[in-house]
């Protein structure tokens, strides 16, 4: 059974290993369980073995970018609801609009103040926490 106590798992996915160690320490230090990929074929096994609470993923990367990597897991039911965070330098309209239509929950500019990544991350488990309260109410 889902409990509010539990410690959020977070999957990191970036080809770039310094922004992963970053990432990764920063959330860590918070109390998240973080667990990386360096690519989507990566995280789509990852995924596959244990779900995350949330995905935290860079729009460029080689092969698969985070946005088809997004769109994959929200036509997959188990996988649907996992919020997805895109971290990027693409900044511009174009490129959050493609984010935002492929399921993305939220956009964070590289680089980031820590507080902004910081912030968003817990307003998604937030959200993700009530409705799992929700859906346990109703079942």
């Amino acid at each position: 059974m889902f409990n509010l106590q539990d410690k959020h798992e977070i999957l990191i996915i970036d080809d770039y290993r310094d922004h992963l160690q970053l990432l990764s320490g920063l959330l860590h230090e918070q109390g998240y369980r973080v667990r990386g990929a360096s690519d989507s074929e990566m995280a789509l096994k990852s995924i596959k073995a244990q779900l995350p609470d949330l995905v935290l993923v860079d729009i460029k990367m080689p092969g698969m970018d985070g946005i088809e990597l997004c769109h994959r897991l929200k036509l997959q039911e188990n996988t649907e609801s996992i919020p997805v965070i895109f971290i990027s330098v693409l900044s511009g309209f174009k490129d959050k609009a493609r984010a935002f239509r492929a399921g993305g929950a939220d956009f964070i500019t590289k680089p980031f103040p820590k507080e902004e990544l910081l912030a968003k991350v817990s307003t998604q488990l937030r959200l993700l926490d009530f409705i799992r309260v929700e859906q346990q109410q109703h079942h």
